[in-house]
């Protein structure tokens, strides 16, 4: 019982390397900032599908079940410090993977905190989740969505997140959407408005 990880697509380590490899030489990339510390102790850890969810589908109701497979996005560590994370994106049929992005920023250490609360989690010693991410762009949202072998599925938002949300807190789906919906509903009108 606990977080499972699903086996990363084998050629995504190979996709990753290439491409920071790259970047190493940008002045203004994380890969180069890495670098610049020495590189014999970055490693990548913990790859993890990514589902994005959209606007519409929120207001509409829908979350989980509207959420779409995207990439995978794996955490660069220096010395067991989360640095950054590396994202490689899929098409709609989960193929033809390629190098998406690298980024730093706060949600890079909220997963590990994220990961750390999970693992303590009642419903985790005593059930298996798969560990995935969540992105709602529009609402500025990411948490970790851990998903259950029996049906039973839990969403943590990982700092920072809306003031509608409670950061490192296990939301239901129900709950989760409660919270969201109106927020949703709300930018969408904006949205409207600005257009018209």
């Amino acid at each position: 019982m606990g977080l499972n990880l699903p086996p990363p697509p084998k050629k995504g380590l190979d996709i990753i390397r290439d491409a920071l490899g790259s970047l190493v030489t940008q002045p203004e990339s994380a890969a180069y900032a890495m670098a610049a510390e020495g590189t014999e102790n970055i490693v990548t850890a913990a790859p993890h599908k990514i589902y994005f969810v959209g606007l519409e589908d929120i207001a509409a109701g829908r979350v989980l079940s509207a959420a779409r497979f995207v990439g995978w996005r794996y955490i660069i560590l220096s010395r067991d410090d989360p640095r950054a994370a590396a994202e490689l994106s899929v098409d709609d049929s989960g193929g033809n993977l390629e190098f998406s992005q690298v980024n730093q920023g706060p949600y890079v250490g909220s997963t590990i905190e994220g990961f750390s609360f999970a693992e303590g989690l009642d419903e985790v010693q005593t059930n298996d989740y798969e560990v995935r991410l969540i992105k709602i762009p529009a609402l500025y949202i990411i948490g970790l969505w851990l998903h259950g072998q029996a049906g039973e599925d839990l969403i943590i938002p990982l700092p920072p997140t809306r003031p509608e949300l409670h950061p490192l807190t296990t939301y239901s789906e129900e709950d989760f959407k409660a919270a969201i919906q109106g927020a949703a509903a709300r930018r969408l009108e904006f949205d409207e408005t600005e257009q018209s």
